[in-house]
Parts: C-alpha cells; sequence; structure tokens
C-alpha cells in the first residue's frame, strides 16, 4: 500500500482502549498550540483500515473470479453477481484513495487554523486495522501508551457505570486490553514512542522531554499535568458540561477476577504487581464469649 505524496505525515497517540491516558497525551501536544491532535475519528481508523485488510484478504483469487464473473456478464450469460466488481484490483486502489482524501482533508484543514502538525488519538478496537494503518501510514509518527487494566477498568466503571458493570464485560476489558497491547509491541510496528501510564504520571519531566524530542515539538506545557478534565464531549451547551473528576469505582471481587482472567499473564510480562481483590467489609463483632 504506496502512501501517495500530500498525505503528510501525522502524529497517532494509540491507547489499548479507554482511560489509559490518550486524551493526556493529546492535551499535552496540543498544548504547545503549534500542533492540533484531533478527537477519535473511528471510521476512518478503524472501520475504513479494516474494510481494506478484508477487500485485500484473498486479493488475487477474487481479482480473477470478478473478472470471470464480468467476462460472462458480456457474453451474456446469467450469473451470480454477488462478488461482481467493475474490477477488484482497480476497485481496491478507489478504496484506498478513499482513506488518503480523507487525511488530505485534515492536513488542508490544519493549515487553514495555521497549526504546524497534526494527530488524532485512537483506540484499538480491530487488531487488522491497526495493522493496515501501520501499512497506510509508514511515517506517521507513531506514540503509544498504555496502563495498568486494573485501575483502567475502575475508571471505565466509574465513567460508565450502565455499561461497564459485572462480570462479563469486565472479562471483555481484560481480554481487549492484553490484544491491543500485544498488537502495540508487535516487533513489526513501525518505529514509534511507546509510554507507560504510570511512568508518566511518577516523572512528568522525562516522559514528556521524552515525548517533545520524539516528535520535535518544544513547547508543552507542563502545568496540563495538574489538571483534571473528565467532561462529556457531547455536551456543547457549556451549562451541561460536567467538569468534575469521577472517582474510580470499586470492583467486585468477581468483576477483578473477570478482569484478571484474561490478562495476567502480561500483566505480569510488563511488571505489575498483582493486586489482591480489595478487602470485604469487616463482619459486626459478636458478643462477647463467657469465661475467656
Amino acid at each position: 500500500m504506496d502512501r501517495p505524496e500530500g498525505t503528510g505525515n501525522p502524529i497517532l497517540i494509540v491507547a489499548p482502549m479507554p482511560r489509559c491516558g490518550s486524551t493526556l497525551l493529546q492535551r499535552l501536544v496540543n498544548s504547545t498550540r503549534r500542533a492540533v491532535i484531533y478527537g477519535e475519528n473511528f471510521y476512518l481508523l478503524d472501520r475504513l483500515p479494516d474494510g481494506l485488510a478484508d477487500l485485500h484478504r484473498d486479493a488475487e483469487r477474487k481479482t480473477r473470479y470478478s473478472r470471470l464473473m464480468m467476462d460472462r456478464l458480456l457474453a451474456g450469460e446469467d450469473v451470480d453477481g454477488t462478488a461482481l466488481y467493475p474490477d477488484h484490483e482497480s476497485f481496491l486502489g478507489a478504496a484506498r484513495e478513499t482513506f488518503y482524501h480523507m487525511i488530505r482533508h485534515y492536513d488542508r484543514i490544519t493549515k487553514r487554523y495555521g497549526f504546524e502538525r497534526w494527530g488524532l488519538k485512537h483506540q484499538v478496537r480491530s487488531i487488522a486495522a491497526l495493522r493496515t494503518l501501520w501499512r497506510l501510514l509508514p511515517k506517521a509518527r507513531w506514540v503509544y501508551i498504555y496502563r495498568d487494566v486494573l485501575p483502567v477498568a475502575r475508571s471505565m466503571k466509574a465513567r460508565w457505570p450502565k455499561e461497564y458493570s459485572g462480570a462479563e464485560i469486565m472479562w471483555k476489558i481484560g481480554h481487549a486490553w492484553r490484544n491491543g497491547i500485544d498488537t502495540m509491541l508487535e516487533p513489526q510496528r513501525p518505529a514509534s514512542l511507546v509510554l507507560r501510564y504510570e511512568a508518566l504520571i511518577a516523572d512528568p519531566a522525562a516522559a514528556i522531554g521524552t515525548l517533545e524530542t520524539y516528535l520535535g515539538l518544544e513547547g508543552i506545557d507542563r502545568g496540563v499535568m495538574g489538571r483534571k478534565i473528565n467532561i462529556d464531549p457531547k455536551a456543547l451547551d457549556p451549562a451541561q458540561v460536567k467538569a468534575i473528576y469521577r472517582e474510580p469505582a470499586a470492583l467486585t471481587p468477581e468483576e477483578e477476577a473477570a478482569v484478571l482472567q484474561g490478562s495476567a499473564a502480561l500483566r505480569r510480562k510488563l511488571g505489575y504487581a498483582a493486586e489482591p481483590p480489595p478487602p470485604r467489609p469487616a463482619a459486626a463483632p459478636g458478643p462477647a464469649m463467657q469465661g475467656v
């Protein structure tokens, strides 16, 4: 998948899932006022690349088959046109161009606003889509950030309590976390910067300095680290925005066990110490025993 000229080299801030620090990195880069990291666009960075990956699977056979069906149709036969493309190979080119057309759109709009650089923040939803993005944008500046899955799960439960409560969804969180990080750390990924959320919080100066050097973008406002924001992006009316930090929600023992079921091995590999389940409430003391 050759990258056409004029598509720029965007900054892609990627996390395995929500609540891992991608928004914090977005705010840090945006604080330079020289670059703008736009919000998530799952159509551009997930669904389109996923569709391209699907179209490229067994592309040679699909190309031969589509040509055969077209030849038979042109010969006057009554054919099953389920996989009938005008030409599969040229269709692939048109699909790729759709992706790059949107990338160029971001590039044009960014220049109109007066920024030098631009990028997007993203969460891994499809492994195939991320690998396709590596081929589509090999010169992008990739910044990966990950965080321990247990505080991630607690934060997700606090942020979206209806959607992220119960053992079943927590099991899915654990597996999505593991699969996302495994892919982000694959040796064949393009050159990238990998940040650990806990390290960023523990030593912001060092992590931000590394980020500035990697991006070639100085001037990050360190004061961003001291401000917590947690708003509803759908609340466009300022009166409806609740800029209130939500404390992480406790997981039940069943929820924590479900999270760890699919993530424990990777947690150990990454150096996250196993955490004991939260303590159960102490039982009320019974009556004192006589004669003791």
